[in-house]
This record gives C-alpha cells, structure tokens and sequence, in this order.
C-alpha cells in the first residue's frame, strides 16, 4: 500500500548513488535549486545508525560546500554546540518535536522529544513560524485561529522504509522552508528513507541521491512498475520491528 504511491512520485525522479559532493555543486538545470540536507547527524553513534558513517572531516567539507553554493538549501542536524558554530554564519531554527513511539519489545509507550536544529541559507518569516517547533506548546494551541493558519501542503505519501532519523514526525514544521522559496529543481543529498521527498510537492525537476547503494537499489527497483510488482511481494510478510532492523543490520 506504500510502494505503489512512492513508485508513481520517485518515476519523475533523478535517482543516483554518489557523494554528496555531485549533488551540492551540480549546476542548476532548471531556473531556481533547492536542497534538503539531511546528513548523519553529528553526536549519532555512526556505527549503529548508518551504513556510510561521517567522521569530522565529512561534517567540515558539508559544511564547507553549502557555505559556498549559490543554490537555497536548508538542513537539519542534531542541536549539538559544534554545529551551531560551524554553522553560526547561516540562519538557525531549534526544534523540538515528538519522535514515533519505538515498534519495539522493550518500548515504554512513551514518544521522546527530540531537539534538533533546522539551518537554511535564507531567512523565514515569524510568521511562518508560529504555529512552532515546541511539541507541548503546539498541544495547547488548537483554536481555530491556529488551525486555520495551517496551510501547508504536505502530500499524504508515506515511505515504505522506516529510516534512523526519519524526518516524518516533523514534516510540518519543515513544510515552511520549501514553500518560502521559489524552485523548479529539488535535491536531496542524503535521501535516507525519503520521508521529505515523499512528503514534498514535486517539481519540474527532482534530484533523489543516497550513498547507500542498496538503499537506492531498492528505490530504483521501487521506481519502476515490474520490479515494484515482485519487490511488494518479497516485502509483504515482513514485519518491521527494532529487532529485526539490529538483526538485518548485524547479520546482512
């Protein structure tokens, strides 16, 4: 029921496995480039977490390469006192939203706050902003006044793949840094599970890359109309708990 929707938006998508050096510098094809960066966050434990870890210098030359483009980008990364000042000279949003409940054995029921940052290379009107990033505050403000102001179109497509750091819980509050700027090209660097993609209105041109290989053998694969067919049916007796994420990461 996932793949069939993510397969008909990733057909009008560039797909590509690369470093996200190619995407960042690539010249513009259309009029306007911009870039959702989603990278290994910086206090992650890589070794558990993510296929291609970062080390310091990956951070630096990420931090480096956006400091540099000419194209829109904003960025998201754990609120950490390292990013804030490599990042010091770029505009800097926190956010705090609820993390899913973990599909867990040892799951408390409990949804944790995660407090993260959000840093983009142009400004965001307070405006945009107030409906906010504190999660208890966003509860206690349901008037109409608020809802109304509600107006983001966020596309009711959710990736078939729970990834680390999915960005899917906080999509809403994302939604204001693509619709403040003007584009017709789209990029993302480090596609993950695609939560934003995904969620994102497409373009006129949509760039989706990922470092992972396999990751991306599986959107290709999920991309096309015969090979979506046998993957559905490889997938739909699997279910996907912690357990047997650590068990495929630990054994494949």
């Amino acid at each position: 029921e996932r793949i069939i929707p993510c397969s008909e938006k990733l057909k009008s998508a560039k797909i590509t496995n690369s470093d996200f050096y190619d995407v960042i510098t690539k010249d513009k094809v259309g009029k306007s480039v911009l870039m959702f960066i989603d990278p290994p966050y910086y206090k992650a434990k890589q070794e558990n977490h993510y296929v291609k870890a970062f080390n310091q210098y990956d951070h630096i030359r990420l931090q480096s390469l956006l400091m540099k483009t000419d194209h829109n980008f904003f960025l998201t990364y754990d609120d950490v006192p390292e990013i804030r000042k490599m990042y010091s000279w770029a505009h800097i949003y926190p956010l705090e939203f609820f993390y899913r409940i973990d599909n867990s054995k040892d799951n408390t029921n409990k949804r944790k706050i995660g407090k993260e940052l959000i840093i983009s290379n142009y400004p965001i009107e307070k405006k945009q902003l107030e409906i906010n990033f504190n999660p208890n505050k966003a509860i206690l403000k349901k008037s109409k006044k608020i809802i109304k102001k509600q107006t983001s179109i966020i596309e009711k497509i959710r990736s078939p793949l729970r990834f680390t750091g999915s960005k899917f819980q906080a999509l809403k509050f994302l939604a204001p840094f693509w619709e403040s700027v003007p584009h017709d090209e789209y990029r993302e660097p480090f596609l993950g599970g695609g939560s934003v993609f995904f969620g994102k209105p497409l373009v006129k041109h949509n760039w989706v890359n990922d470092i992972d290989e396999e990751l991306i053998t599986t959107f290709r694969s999920m991309s096309n109309p015969k090979s979506r067919i046998q993957l559905s049916k490889s997938v739909e007796k699997f279910i996907p708990t912690k357990e047997s994420f650590n068990d495929l990461r630990d054994n494949f």
